[in-house]
């Protein structure tokens, strides 16, 4: 997958009425989070440390989204 680098833009869009995937890729010191919406598109790309401050900063625009974890594919 093609990294797009989209730091320091923002979620501007109201998501809480949007069916949203977000998907996670979590690593030691870093992290990356890619936000998509119903038809696919990504709306946002981003790397963060991986810390409760900015993942809590990153998740904040996203707080009332129900989380679902799915195991890894063998």
């Amino acid at each position: 997958m093609k990294k797009i680098s989209t730091a320091g833009v923002k979620l501007t869009q109201n998501v809480s009425e949007q069916k949203l995937t977000i998907g996670l890729d979590l690593g030691d010191r870093s992290s990356w989070y890619c936000v998509l919406d119903e038809a696919g598109e990504v709306l946002l790309e981003q790397r963060l440390g991986t810390t409760r401050q900015a993942s809590g900063e990153a998740y904040e625009p996203l707080r009332h989204s129900r989380p679902v974890l799915l195991p890894a594919a063998a």
